[in-house]
């Protein structure tokens, strides 16, 4: 027994060969499943201390920090495969596996590795500002499994 179908418009079940609800007279609308599963990574990075950072110093002077560092994170994330989500103040956050697939038979690239390599990124973009706490980066890797393509 197939599963039951039901009018996007009413929610009343429909006729396995119906064209239009029995209900509401709505036409249905089929279309096939294209969702397809996914396993992806999720890295958010915080460059820790900016805003004490940001109140010690020239605006112009953060700018260009800021600057230093989301192009340093925009390259690490290039180099392991992923893409930037977003830089969101002195955050990034990118994602690896979404939305295009990595190829067959390849994982994900692990969240630890690629996490590490921005911390270095972030000391060597940072190097030379007034406070040794901007050097930090704080990331958390997550996973997610499932991204729908329609």
């Amino acid at each position: 027994m197939g599963q039951m179908t039901l009018c996007a418009s009413c929610g009343a079940a429909l006729p396995e060969a119906a064209r239009f609800c029995p209900t509401c007279a709505a036409p249905v609308e089929v279309h096939p499943d294209k969702s397809e599963r996914k396993l992806a990574t999720v890295i958010f990075a915080d460059l820790a201390g900016s805003t004490q950072l940001g109140g010690s110093q020239d605006p112009e002077r953060t700018r260009a920090l800021l600057d230093r560092f989301y192009d340093a994170m925009a390259a690490e994330i290039d180099t392991a495969g992923g893409t930037v989500e977003k830089f969101a103040g002195d955050a990034v956050m990118a994602v690896f596996g979404a939305p295009a697939s990595l190829a067959d038979g390849v994982l994900v690239p692990p969240g630890g590795r690629t996490s590490r390599r921005m911390r270095g990124a972030t000391v060597s973009a940072t190097q030379g500002s007034k406070s040794d706490e901007n050097a930090s980066l704080f990331a958390v890797p997550g996973r997610f499994m499932r991204a729908a393509t329609r």
